[in-house]
């Protein structure tokens, strides 16, 4: 199948696996289902125009537009010129059911907001008393709570992106269905506490082999105040003014087994290590499922204290990406509950000083949308949907937990980069973030990449990867050694 999917000829669009698959709703059943290109066919000779033969064909996706029909209906009490916007078939039934007043049997169908005729429609930009016009086919729509309603619509790329990330961007929608297919065929033992770890460790091996074909490092295992660390270095000397800096490196993962063993803190820590010229401490850091909040944080606090026996802290910096983010702005609050004195700078990649498992805002929504993902429905969010065990129990209003709940916590923060995509599940908690920072006083620096999704920096070969690399350690250089304020 996959090589099908990179063979042109095979007019292969998609081939979904797994939860993908019987996310669309056709074939339960099935193992995979291919969707084929827009216009694939088999070749045609002689007239443009001629008699047709063929009444309809299987073969796409029902998210492609040219496969959508009509639908009209005209009664008493409904809305004139209506538009209902995209439409899952599924719904006629119920539909016409309740404007007659019929019962079906019980099914799993929603009904069309037009056919709930006991309420008036109030749409934003309405003029007029009474019932106000609804949008223009294809024109969104805005419901009394502030929800749009969206209708399938194309999101080219951006023209902003490289090449290489265009094409980078495909092969990893393809490559995360079908790693979450392969793990749903695993089978599941209670005794395997992380299966498929296997699975996350080889995408792991893959990113550090680009990432080190770019940066020759070098890497060594060390146990730092009884936390295990790996230490990665530039192959050649470190220049005289990084001698007495150091930065901790701090991975994502949402505090599971997956990134546990040191393989995804070398993801984050090779680029920078090698772009920079710095020594990095990556803290392999505890998590669940057998270790719970705080964990993570205490173990960065050793490793922090026991550096401060070597370095200034004014020398130190600390950045995380995804989890990785949020555990750094948790640490810097529980650096000042300790009176440990703060680092010079920090980083904050694809995530802010908030709840690790509270993902929410636009970005939320639109991340999943524009990275081929299923979209949560409004108010669905992270915590709700993919509540974190490390977490379990902790209140997401601590300011030891999520920062950004107090200005007074904020206030005492470094000089902070802030770094995130426009595709990024994690782009309003960085915005967010930075716009509490600033307000709290705190020197910031923002830059979010247009196009880019969560995480893009594992792919250490990107021309917009090799961007962030070098605006963040080109920020660890004019800030440590600062003197705190």
């Amino acid at each position: 199948m996959r090589f099908s999917l990179q063979t042109p000829k095979f007019g292969v669009d998609r081939i979904l696996e797994g939860d993908a698959a019987k996310a669309t709703g056709g074939y339960p059943g099935a193992t995979f289902i291919i969707g084929f290109r827009t216009g694939f066919g088999g070749v045609r000779e002689g007239p443009l125009v001629a008699k047709s033969v063929l009444r309809a064909s299987h073969g796409y996706f029902p998210d492609v537009p040219e496969m959508r029909s009509s639908f009209f209906v005209l009664g008493p009490n409904l809305p004139v010129h209506g538009d209902l916007g995209v439409i899952n078939m599924k719904q006629i039934a119920p539909s016409v059911a309740e404007l007659l007043g019929v019962e079906l049997p019980a099914g799993n169908a929603s009904v069309f907001k037009a056919a709930d005729t006991s309420r008036k429609r109030t749409q934003v930009g309405a003029a007029g008393e009474g019932d106000a016009p609804v949008s223009a086919p294809g024109i969104p729509r805005v419901d009394p709570d502030g929800t749009v309603q969206i209708p399938a619509f194309a999101m080219p790329p951006s023209s902003y992106m490289s090449e290489q990330a265009k094409k980078a961007f495909v092969a990893k929608v393809h490559e995360d269905h079908q790693l979450k297919s392969a793990y749903d065929r695993l089978p599941k033992s209670t005794n395997d506490p992380c299966p498929g770890l296997q699975l996350i460790d080889e995408q792991h091996r893959d990113f550090i082999r680009h990432a080190r074909a770019m940066y020759p490092v070098d890497i060594r295992e060390k146990e730092i105040a009884g936390v295990r660390t790996d230490v990665v270095m530039p192959e050649r000397d470190i220049p005289a003014r990084n001698r007495q800096r150091v930065l901790i490196s701090l991975h994502g993962g949402g505090y599971s087994c997956y990134t546990a063993g040191g393989l995804a803190g070398q993801v984050d820590a090779i680029p920078i290590a090698g772009e920079g010229q710095f020594k990095v401490i990556a803290i392999d850091y505890r998590s669940s499922p057998r270790y719970h909040y705080p964990a993570a944080t205490e173990d960065v606090v050793s490793v922090y204290r026991e550096l401060l026996k070597t370095y200034r802290p004014e020398n130190v910096g600390i950045y995380g990406s995804s989890t990785g983010a949020t555990l750094t702005a948790a640490s810097l609050a529980r650096f000042q509950k300790e009176h440990l004195p703060r680092p010079g700078a920090i980083g904050l990649l694809g995530d802010g000083a908030a709840k690790d498992d509270h993902v929410d805002g636009d970005g939320w929504y639109l991340g999943h949308a524009l990275t081929a993902e299923v979209i949560p429905g409004p108010g669905k969010t992270y915590d709700l949907l993919y509540p974190e065990a490390y977490m379990k129990g902790v209140d997401p209003h601590d300011p030891l937990v999520a920062p950004e709940h107090s200005l007074s916590v904020l206030g005492q923060f470094p000089p902070t980069i802030l770094i995130a995509g426009t595709r990024d599940v994690g782009l309003s908690e960085v915005l967010y973030t930075e716009r509490r920072l600033t307000e709290a006083g705190v020197q910031t620096s923002l830059h979010v990449w247009d196009g880019m999704w969560h995480g893009f920096t594992a792919y250490a070969d990107l021309p917009e990867s090799k961007e962030v690399f070098a605006v963040v350690t080109h920020f660890f250089d004019q800030h440590l050694g600062s003197r705190p304020r």
